[in-house]
């Protein structure tokens, strides 16, 4: 079977699974609709992310002919490059729509969103395997589909974890709002500070922690410094320039809360508390009246 006729039937079979499954991204193209490109704001989030992972599929093929092979021109390979890539293209997006890759935001993927990211990986790997050993069986050795799938592996997770590492870098850049220290640098810290850093709205730009555990003085979270404890908060105010501290753990003995009210009110710096939890809903809509009291303003 030539190359030509494999190309045109794994072509046709990508063609068919992207009709069955109705790929909304798709549409576009099958309605003229791609015309009006540039009347696009970046094409569409999910319309673009198909077609980086056609990049990486192309970029993915050609480094793993070239370092299984060591021919980077593609000289000799020319002919299992494109019987690659006509398998792949296909078979990757199939089964990146299938696992719910291209629903997922990268900004809040969490390790299930790599875990899928892995399966649709090998998945269209997999699928792309079988058809070549089905169409074209004397063009590609399934080895280098193997090369081919860690390497895919690699470049998606990369351009991923590329895309949060720019988004946490801008978040940080971020000015606008009062300098903020993070009471607490266990998980509930954490939270409030991701908290911050993706609500801008809030008006906190976080500039530390600080945590009584002397274990945790000097180390980092998240990219901020902690700065030691409540005993070094009146120095830490003074260098930090912070306006406002967050309290971020109920677990902080209510005297050490107490002497960060009282360093905070002699320097006219906003003490608050952060409060996550769940409370039932009522079954009948509550009736209006004045807040319960608090020990701390809640942020």
């Amino acid at each position: 079977m030539s190359f030509a006729t494999s190309s045109r039937r794994a072509g046709a079979a990508g063609s068919v699974g992207l009709k069955r499954l109705g790929y909304a991204e798709f549409e576009p193209i099958r309605s003229g609709a791609a015309l009006r490109l540039y009347d696009l704001p970046v094409l569409q989030r999910s319309f673009f992310v198909v077609f980086v992972d056609i990049a990486v599929v192309a970029v993915a093929i050609y480094l793993s002919v070239g370092l299984k092979y060591d021919d980077w021109h593609l000289e000799r390979m020319r002919g299992t490059v494109l019987s690659m890539f006509a398998a792949l293209t296909p078979s990757s997006v199939i089964a990146f729509t299938l696992l719910g890759t291209y629903r997922a935001s990268w900004r809040l993927e969490g390790i299930d969103a790599y875990r899928r990211l892995a399966l649709a990986v090998f998945g269209g790997s997999a699928t792309a395997a079988v058809l070549v050993v089905l169409l074209a069986p004397e063009e590609v050795p399934l080895s280098l589909f193997g090369v081919y799938t860690f390497v895919a592996l690699a470049l998606a997770n990369g351009i991923r974890v590329s895309f949060r590492l720019v988004d946490q870098a801008r978040m940080q850049a971020s000015t606008a709002g009062e300098r903020t220290l993070v009471y607490g640098a266990g998980n509930r810290g954490a939270g409030a500070l991701r908290e911050m850093l993706s609500n801008p709205a809030a008006g906190f730009v976080p500039v530390g922690f600080v945590d009584d555990n002397p274990h945790r003085a000097g180390k980092t979270l998240n990219g901020y410094p902690i700065l030691g404890g409540v005993e070094r908060l009146d120095e830490t105010l003074a260098s930090s320039s912070s306006r406002v501290v967050v309290v971020a753990s109920d677990r902080i003995p209510w005297a050490k809360v107490a002497e960060a009210r009282r360093i905070c009110a002699a320097r006219g710096v906003r003490l608050l508390r952060m409060h996550v939890g769940f409370e039932a809903v009522p079954v009948t809509e509550p009736r209006p009246g004045p807040d319960p009291p608090a020990d701390l303003p809640q942020a």
